[in-house]
């Protein structure tokens, strides 16, 4: 059996998750979670700071617990080099077989706890549920890859829905990556 603060969390991430609780809404008092799980309020404390390591809510000071809107999608445009390809002067075609010659990324994601690094960069409690990103740069010609790039995301901030990268949207500007970040996968752009 779950401890007291595991079903306090557990019942306000289900509220949250549901829609109850939306993005910026105020969460009850401390004291009125204690009241209404019969608990002492060291408990709800426990039970609010589950739920900010994992990116849920947020406290501000003299205020309250809030429930965090969830991440923006951010989008990469790199048209520039589209249209200075499609250019029939010589700047573009030397562009071109530039690009002919561009490198490849490869993707991964996959669902991780975070150690104590982690956890201290992240301001987060050890074990907390992140997704982490792979990015690996290689040109075609080349064995070993030139970048290794890795980021990091806190799991419930991440919608369970697919991620597609299109190449007018895509910093790499080549291939089409669709995936879904809740899953483990790998992809080449």
């Amino acid at each position: 059996m779950a401890n007291r603060y595991e079903q306090i969390a557990a019942d306000l991430r289900k509220q949250i998750e549901d829609g109850a609780l939306p993005a910026a809404a105020r969460l009850p008092s401390e004291s009125a979670l204690a009241l209404h799980h019969r608990v002492g309020l060291p408990t709800v404390r426990h039970a609010l700071n589950v739920l900010q390591s994992e990116g849920l809510i947020e406290k501000r000071h003299g205020r309250g617990n809030f429930v965090r809107a969830t991440g923006q999608k951010v989008e990469y445009v790199n048209d520039r080099t589209l249209r200075a390809a499609q250019s029939p002067s010589p700047a573009g075609s030397s562009l071109k077989r530039a690009l002919d010659d561009a490198p490849e990324v490869t993707v991964s994601c996959c669902e991780i706890r975070a150690n104590d690094e982690l956890a201290s960069r992240m301001n987060v409690q050890v074990e907390t549920r992140l997704l982490e990103f792979s990015y690996r740069g290689r040109r075609p010609k080349d064995e070993a890859p030139y970048s290794i790039v890795r980021s990091y995301l806190l799991h419930p901030m991440v919608p369970p829905t697919p991620v597609v990268v299109t190449s007018d949207s895509s910093p790499w500007g080549t291939r089409t990556w669709t995936g879904c970040p809740r899953s483990a996968s790998s992809y080449t752009m």
